[in-house]
């Protein structure tokens, strides 16, 4: 049973909240664009309008470095309102936007409406170039497609999913060049390929730990169903040769796998995992912290035209992973347990150490972790030429410590520990690690396959 503080914070958000997406959007940038679009968000109930303290603080906010804003148990100010009073993020409610409310589900419920929308909206248009996506229109089409969402849901998804699928509707056209399709999200086609999935995924040593890396399709167009079956028989007896087949129907259009983003403004189509030779970003640079050591848990390996940050996103263990950073926008995620799964491939002679057997020694021993496991692991990374010296010696690290950290923060030490721990793993061959984590955390690796990209 909750006690009543922890109860009261069940309807507040959390770093955690932010992390996750709706309708494909991460819900931290949600409350960002809220924010600057001066739309109130709700507070014990009432709409408070709210702007950032400081410039500094919508630029962490909105790269997603939501960690600074919180040290140890407490969350620190990062909004005021009118009447010059701070909040911090624990302050706002936990509406449905941010998973409150509709109980468990719910985000899986909207991704099925959204995707099954994008099918119906797509045979809409294959139907009539001149539709005007009436629900009339949309009706019909529902019974030419096979989805999981009732009509209803569709019919009912918000405003700028109705922009987005109309959107993706003309790109696929477009994309397709008139071939007759099938629309497929969640057919018994697609669950029946998830399970061949999981068949040569097993044979082949498990080196996916989601479907999603492999293949990160959430509607399928089948042009051929007799091709469509050849992925499902004997001819796929491997990753590999299921992957040929797929990448075959691919190039003659005949199925196509299609990941979806919401997409607003500016939009674009690609293909993943198709070109022959693709070129792979290279290694550039790595850093244990953009501020300094003690500023964030996150450590950095940077390589053309992005980075990778490393660092716990939180939970009971704050479980340690790496997600991609373009330009513009986070790419794809790759827990520890894939991060592995890379390095074991690549052949490299350790892996990252088991969470929750490494947060119960620091808890149980924390001086004894910082001198006799942190210090010494530190010390070999900052020999490093590309990484400024920390701490001259083990008096003055804990010096810093005490002085950057007043709160003893165990997951700050953790997920530090764990990012040094893999600079350690990868040293000398960080170029090899780094392609190798991209590839797979943009479900890009030789084992994935084809795909089509909206976003």
């Amino acid at each position: 049973m909750l006690r009543f503080k922890e109860y009261l914070e069940e309807g507040k958000l959390s770093i955690a909240n932010l992390e996750k997406r709706k309708d494909g959007v991460k819900r931290g940038d949600i409350v960002h664009d809220w924010i600057k679009s001066n739309k109130p968000v709700k507070i014990d109930g009432n709409d408070v309008l709210l702007t950032y303290i400081d410039p500094s603080f919508e630029i962490k906010f909105a790269g997603g470095d939501y960690s600074v804003f919180k040290s140890g148990s407490r969350y620190q100010p990062i909004w005021k309102d009118s009447k010059g009073k701070f909040y911090d993020l624990n302050d706002l409610d936990k509406t449905a936007e941010f998973g409150g409310g509709s109980g468990s589900g719910g985000g899986a419920a909207n991704t099925s409406h959204t995707e099954s929308a994008q099918c119906v909206y797509a045979q809409a248009y294959w139907d009539n170039k001149n539709t005007k996506f009436t629900p009339e229109d949309l009706t019909s089409s529902y019974s030419k497609v096979d989805v999981t969402a009732k009509l209803k849901d569709i019919l009912n998804i918000s405003d700028e999913w109705k922009m987005s699928c109309i959107t993706g509707a003309r790109i696929l056209s477009q994309s397709v060049k008139g071939k007759s399709m099938n629309f497929h999200r969640g057919s018994s086609w697609v669950k029946s390929l998830e399970t061949k999935w999981k068949q040569l995924n097993k044979k082949a040593d498990s080196p996916f730990t989601d479907v999603n890396k492999w293949n990160p399709a959430d509607i399928w167009l089948i042009g051929s169903q007799t091709k469509a079956d050849e992925f499902l028989g004997d001819k796929a007896e491997s990753l590999e040769s299921l992957n040929a087949l797929i990448k075959e129907a691919f190039k003659n259009k005949e199925v196509y796998g299609v990941s979806l983003k919401l997409m607003l403004g500016a939009t674009h189509i690609s293909t993943v995992n198709y070109r022959p030779n693709q070129e792979i970003p290279k290694y550039e640079s790595k850093t244990i912290g953009k501020v300094n050591l003690y500023n964030s848990k996150d450590v950095y390996l940077k390589y053309a035209g992005g980075e990778i940050q490393f660092r716990g996103f939180g939970g009971r263990v704050d479980s340690w992973q790496g997600e991609l950073g373009g330009a513009h926008s986070k790419l794809g995620k790759i827990g520890r347990g894939s991060i592995n799964t890379v390095l074991k491939k690549l052949a490299f002679r350790e892996t990252i150490p088991d969470e929750a057997t490494l947060l119960k020694s620091i808890t149980d021993n924390p001086v004894n972790f910082i001198e006799k496991t942190f210090w010494p692991l530190l010390q070999k990374i900052q020999k490093d030429s590309e990484i400024t010296t920390i701490a001259r010696n083990l008096k003055s690290f804990k010096e810093d410590l005490k002085k950057y950290k007043k709160d003893n923060d165990i997951k700050w030490m953790k997920s530090k520990y764990l990012g040094l721990y893999l600079f350690d793993i990868i040293k000398g061959k960080e170029n090899e690690a780094t392609q190798g984590f991209i590839t797979y955390a943009s479900s890009n690796s030789e084992l994935s396959s084809t795909h089509l990209k909206l976003m």
